[in-house]
């Protein structure tokens, strides 16, 4: 049960990250008139940041195996983020498959870095 509440609660700290950084971002594009190219650079960023952070978090606390830990965080978040999609323009194209594929990459990799601070691994 334990493991549960903490991927829930990694998950979670992902999803606020992703809202928090994009109220950020149109907060800022309201108020300026920055390039449209920076705009979509940092969007982009907030959500690698946000899915790195998730399978970070989430392998910290595991002892083995880190990158695992990131792909569990990593594929909640697309299946989420598949969904939305779904719902919202029910077109998927092989893109999207690409862009979820790197944005599970990015969560293994912080995974495979959280595993390796891991204080109790050693």
């Amino acid at each position: 049960m334990k493991k549960g509440k903490i991927l829930v609660t990694d998950v979670g700290i992902s999803l606020a990250i992703l809202l928090l950084g994009n109220f950020l971002i149109s907060f800022f594009s309201y108020f300026s008139s920055g390039s449209g190219k920076m705009l979509t650079i940092s969007k982009f960023l907030i959500l690698f940041l946000a899915f790195f952070i998730g399978g970070y978090r989430q392998a910290h606390q595991a002892t083995k195996r880190g990158f695992l830990e990131g792909l569990k965080v990593g594929s909640i978040l697309v299946l989420f983020f598949f969904l939305l999609n779904y719902a919202f323009y029910r077109i998927f194209a092989l893109s999207n498959l690409l862009y979820y594929i790197v944005l599970l990459l990015i969560a293994m990799l912080g995974g495979m870095l959280g595993i390796s601070k891991n204080p109790e691994k050693k």
